[in-house]
């Protein structure tokens, strides 16, 4: 595979004519959750991580005119909790304070891709679209050192020059902690791979993410080719052997991950748009 681009500390994303591969560790991404944020601090993340104290500015949740966060109502899935927006949503619902309106961390498997990363060999960003990462591509997440695996969506763009994120439902099928407080690992241990273009129409239940997922997965090679590929490319993310790992870099940090690009794609009230599709 190709280096196609890059982290500002070096993390690289391989790519091939039809799947791009990275391998680093995992911050879980409670976004989309109607649990994720109380105005107690009683939810599953802590509220700290969805406000913005430079801009005074709520960024990780959904908020009405004035700035102020939207509450779940009678009928919403977790009534008396913020609504927690993910960039992917169901086309269906069209109010933004709906909390189904989004892609739910605790039940369906997605990841986060940043909306930028950096190119190879050459000054300047590239972005996701032309990198041919789509809202609602197919891609498999495997724990290298544990052999769990987890087919999964990419539903929720990341900051800019981060890779390595996971919905709560990853985490708890890779055998991770699986609090966005404080789960995951930052270890480099978990191998990403994307599907390109491969979306269809969201929402999908879990078992045709699975089932689309697991035959792309396949027709790519599977299980032993992204074995020797990770092998291959081995020394480029770690320089160690894959039994003791070391340490991650450029993953989202607690609190970074809804600053999301300056032309991006997440709303400066916390609801989220998506970029044309290619």
């Amino acid at each position: 595979m190709e280096r196609r681009a890059t982290t500002k500390k070096g993390m690289t994303l391989f790519g091939s004519d039809n799947a791009l591969l990275y391998v680093t560790g995992m911050a879980v991404d409670g976004d989309g959750s109607p649990h994720c944020y109380h105005p107690n601090n009683v939810g599953l993340d802590y509220n700290a991580n969805a406000f913005d104290k430079s801009r005074n500015l709520w960024v990780g949740v959904v908020c009405d005119a004035k700035g102020n966060p939207v509450v779940q109502g009678p009928g919403q899935p977790a009534p008396g909790y913020y609504v927690s927006p993910t960039s992917l949503r169901d086309p269906r619902i069209s109010d933004p304070g709906d909390a189904r309106r989004y892609v739910n961390s605790e039940t369906i498997p997605y990841i986060a891709f940043p909306g930028y990363l950096l190119k190879i060999g050459a000054s300047g960003d590239i972005s996701r679209l032309e990198l041919g990462v789509n809202l609602g591509d197919y891609c498999i997440v495997y724990h290298i050192r544990n052999g769990k695996l987890c087919p999964a969506i990419f539903a929720d763009v990341g900051p800019r020059y981060k890779l390595g994120e996971g919905s709560i439902r990853v985490a708890q099928q890779l055998g991770l902690r699986s609090s966005p407080k404080n789960g995951g690992t930052e270890m480099n241990e978990i191998a990403y791979v994307i599907f390109p273009g491969t979306f269809d129409p969201w929402p999908r239940s879990v078992e045709q993410i699975e089932e689309k997922a697991l035959a792309l997965f396949a027709e790519w090679g599977g299980l032993d080719r992204l074995k020797q590929e990770v092998g291959v490319i081995e020394p480029a993310f770690s320089g160690r052997s894959l039994e003791d790992p070391p340490h991650a870099v450029d993953m989202p940090e607690p609190g970074e991950r809804h600053l999301q690009d300056e032309q991006g794609e997440q709303g400066e009230q916390g609801e989220q748009g998506e970029l044309p599709r290619t």
